[in-house]
């Protein structure tokens, strides 16, 4: 799947919009500044998410988050580089774990 590159400066940067088919989203830090980003772009340096050099933060919709949601970013240092992967499309149907049979430690055969 490809990345797509965006530069996030010292103002906030929009990085997603709104998407009701997306499922999946990574965000990747590439740069050495920490990054911020939040659906909100008041107060990010404060209030969202942070980012740190090499990190990332991923929204699956599989596990309650919230990827479809428009998202900001912004960075004290500026002119930072972040990578962003979506995926797609129907999740899959999430199965229920088999039930474990509990074995007799009886000791007879």
């Amino acid at each position: 799947m490809p990345s797509r590159a965006v530069t996030v400066g010292t103002a906030v940067t929009p990085l997603l919009s709104y998407n009701p088919r997306r499922t999946t989203v990574a965000v990747f830090n590439e740069d050495s500044a920490t990054v911020f980003i939040g659906e909100d772009q008041t107060n990010l340096l404060t209030q969202g998410s942070p980012i740190t050099a090499g990190g990332a933060l991923t929204f699956v919709a599989a596990l309650g988050d919230t990827p479809d949601r428009q998202m900001f970013g912004i960075s004290a240092a500026g002119g930072a580089n972040v990578r962003i992967l979506e995926q797609f499309g129907q999740l899959p149907p999430l199965e229920t774990p088999a039930v474990r049979v509990p074995v007799s430690n009886s000791g007879t055969p």
